[in-house]
């Protein structure tokens, strides 16, 4: 072998010898990562993976029900045919209010839109509503919601259609321009204040289905001067003609149970005409006592037509011992 040759070999040797020296201390010179730091970096880049998916789930949470809002927000929105606002409900309509609220003169509520039978006029459907001069209302209308005609300043007349049930509380308060009313015999109850604040009501004629008058019923009307109440009214509610001062008589129906506290407070009755006469009436009822069926609870006025306007009209019932004591003799 040329010596050359080896000469190079032999001096190349020691060069690729201290090349694998180096790398072998470099490997042992570096430390293995610990434990802890393992277990560190791995609970970290899970929690943050964690994270992430939590953020995701919660858009898409977001995003679902975000749509269902929608969707209900949508859906809530009541239809309208140019003139009323209204909702469906299965097979009948509900009206909601007017599509301008600025609307003058006589209102007809439609007896069917889209065929479906208009049964209810809904709450604060047309409160407010200063306008409306006079309104007429169909046959197939079952309910009138609280606050339905609520404040309506300028409504001087209602014609009831004949299948209206209920008059609600509120119904027709502060409609200080309405002359007269006449309920229809389908009304069986009518609400708290629905009538309150009609200051220029002059006459009440009620239908023949009428059990109840709610508190405040007809309160401060104060021109009325006629009320011809229902043969089926059981129940005169606390103040139900309160502060109606031209009222200066009254016929108490035979089926009557109960004459509230301060019924015609502030009335000027110069007149009390019990239908039922023979009835057992006892005198002064307490105020949160239960009425059995048949129990006659009222002011008694058997001996004293006078004992009686004053116990009808007074506000509080601060003399029951002298109720008794009449009611003993």
């Amino acid at each position: 072998m040329d010596e050359n040759v080896l000469s190079n070999e032999t001096a190349s040797t020691p060069v690729f010898e201290d090349t694998c020296k180096e790398t072998q201390l470099a490997r042992k010179r570096k430390k293995p990562m610990p434990t802890g730091a393992k277990v560190a970096i791995i609970v970290v880049s899970i929690v943050l993976v964690l994270a992430i998916l939590g953020a995701l789930l919660a858009i898409a949470i977001v995003g679902f029900f975000g749509v269902i809002i929608a969707l209900v927000v949508v859906l809530s929105m009541p239809e309208n045919d140019g003139t009323f606002e209204y909702r469906v409900y299965d097979d009948t309509v509900s009206i909601w209010g007017l599509v301008d609220n600025d609307f003058t003169g006589a209102l007809y509520i439609p007896e069917y839109i889209d065929g479906k039978a208009v049964t209810e006029i809904d709450s604060y459907a047309f409160e407010e509503c200063d306008n409306i001069t006079e309104v007429y209302i169909p046959n197939t209308v079952k309910n009138i919601d609280y606050c339905a005609f609520y404040n309506c300043s300028s409504l001087t007349s209602v014609e009831f259609g004949s299948s209206v049930e209920t008059i609600e509380y509120y119904a027709f308060r502060g409609c200080a321009m309405l002359e007269s009313v006449v309920i229809p015999d389908s009304v069986t109850s009518i609400g708290s204040s629905a009538f309150e604040y009609c200051y220029a009501l002059k006459s009440v004629k009620m239908g023949s289905s009428v059990t109840v008058l709610e508190d405040y019923a007809f309160a401060s009307c104060y021109a009325l001067e006629s009320v011809e109440l229902s043969p089926s009214l059981e129940y005169i509610c606390e103040f139900a003609f309160a502060d109606c001062y031209a009222l200066d008589r009254i016929t108490i129906p035979y089926n009557v149970n109960f004459i509230g506290r301060g019924a015609f407070y502030l009335c000027e009755l110069k007149a009390i005409y019990f239908e039922n006469e023979t009835a057992d009436w006892r005198a002064c009822p307490y105020y949160d006592k239960d009425i059995s069926k048949g129990e006659k609870l009222i002011y008694s006025y058997e001996l004293s037509p006078e004992n009686a306007v004053w116990l009808l009209t007074s506000k509080y019932v601060e003399y029951e011992w002298y109720c008794s004591d009449q009611a003993e003799e």
